[in-house]
């Protein structure tokens, strides 16, 4: 929705003028310079600091969020590392399913045959619908999981809190993005 409304203020930007020269309705339209201006600086451009118009977002690009998402790529390099030491180790080999790794409920698990699992091997976190396969998160990885997960909901508690900052600026200038809606959907 964010995205969606930046969409708006760039539209509004940049094609008020060209497409309201002859038009009588543009009065209607009309919202102030300077308010427009605002919304640029307040909401667009930091919006923009870290989402692309086509949605991406690069959360390394974000003061608030590039430690925690670092963080979390680390977790994971180090995960995949121990996970690739893990599917070769003697403890596993024998017991895999196919020589792969998945994650399931945020949690990185590797497939195990139901037929040669033991507890020894880690902790079940699901199974396949023939219940052939289950998906065990090895004991070496648990913590590592446990603290990906931590970073994982602390990124998604300071993306609140800045989805929250920018929803603010939305209710401030509601009548203004109504305004803008309207002017895209007589254009159309």
């Amino acid at each position: 929705t964010i995205n969606s409304l930046c969409h708006l203020i760039d539209f509004y930007k940049n094609s008020k003028e060209d497409l309201t020269k002859n038009w009588l309705k543009s009065r209607l339209f009309k919202i102030p310079n300077e308010k427009i201006t605002q919304l640029t600086k307040d909401f667009l451009k930091p919006f923009r600091s870290f989402v692309e118009p086509d949605g991406t977002v690069y959360y390394e690009r974000h003061p608030l969020l590039k430690k925690l998402f670092l963080q979390i790529k680390s977790e994971e390099s180090q995960i995949k590392l121990q996970l690739k030491n893990i599917l070769n180790s003697e403890n596993f080999i024998n017991s895999l399913q196919y020589h792969a790794f998945d994650t399931i409920n945020d949690r990185y698990v590797v497939p195990i045959s139901s037929d040669r699992y033991s507890h020894s091997l880690g902790k079940i976190i699901s199974r396949s619908a023939s219940g052939k396969t289950l998906l065990v998160e090895p004991n070496e990885i648990s913590q590592n999981n446990d603290k990906r997960i931590e970073l994982i909901n602390l990124l998604e508690k300071k993306i609140l809190e800045i989805s929250k900052k920018f929803c603010e600026i939305i209710q401030k200038n509601t009548s203004y993005f109504a305004t803008m809606g309207q002017f895209i959907f007589e254009v159309d």
